[in-house]
C-alpha cells in the first residue's frame, strides 16, 4: 500500500470524491468473501452496514453510519446495527479506530494499514502496516506482547507542518 492522505484538517469531514457503484463492487466482494469464509452469513444488516461504508466517506462514527444505515435501510433496528457492527468486526471485516479524544471512527478492513495523524493540521495519512513491523517484532522479542496497531493512531507532525516548525535553539 502506498501512502495516501485522507484528511486536511481537524477531523472534519470534508466531501471526498465518492466511489463509482463498479468501484464500491469492487472492494464490496473480497470483504464478502472474507465474511463466507469465516463461516459467516451475507445478511440484509451485513450488506447494509458494509455498503454504507464503502460510500464514503471512508472513516465514519458510528453515528455517522447508523444514520447513513438508515436512510438506505430503515427497518434494521438499532440493537441489530450495534450487534451487526460487532459481528463484522470479530470476523474482520470492519474495525473502528480512536482518533485524537473524539469518538471512534469506523471502516472496511480491505487492506492492512495504520494511520498517522498530524497534531498540528489534523491530517489523516494511512500507510502499509508492514512500516510498523520492526517496531511490532521488537515489543514483541523485548517484552514478550503481540502489539496490536490497528485500533490507535500515531500521532505527530506531518511533512508539511514538519516543515514548517522552527527548530529549538
Amino acid at each position: 500500500m502506498g501512502v495516501r492522505t485522507i484528511y486536511r484538517g481537524r477531523m472534519t469531514r470534508r466531501a471526498t470524491r465518492a466511489l463509482t457503484a463498479e468501484q464500491r463492487a469492487q472492494r464490496l466482494e473480497p470483504v464478502l468473501g472474507k465474511i463466507r469464509d469465516a463461516g459467516g452469513r451475507v445478511t440484509q444488516s451485513r450488506l447494509a452496514i458494509l455498503e454504507c461504508l464503502l460510500a464514503g466517506p471512508p472513516h465514519a462514527t458510528v453515528e455517522e453510519l447508523e444514520a447513513r444505515v438508515r436512510a438506505v435501510a430503515p427497518d434494521i433496528h438499532e440493537a441489530t446495527f450495534y450487534r451487526t457492527l460487532a459481528t463484522l468486526e470479530e470476523l474482520g471485516v470492519v474495525y473502528h479506530l480512536h482518533v485524537d479524544h473524539g469518538p471512534s471512527i469506523w471502516h472496511v478492513a480491505t487492506d492492512e494499514h495504520e494511520h498517522l495523524v498530524c497534531r498540528s493540521c489534523g491530517a489523516i495519512t494511512e500507510i502499509g502496516s508492514d512500516d510498523f513491523e520492526p517496531l511490532r517484532s521488537a515489543i514483541a522479542q523485548r517484552y514478550g506482547f503481540v502489539l496490536d496497531t490497528h485500533h490507535f493512531v500515531s500521532q505527530g507532525l506531518c511533512k508539511r507542518c514538519a516543515a514548517g516548525r522552527r527548530t529549538p535553539e
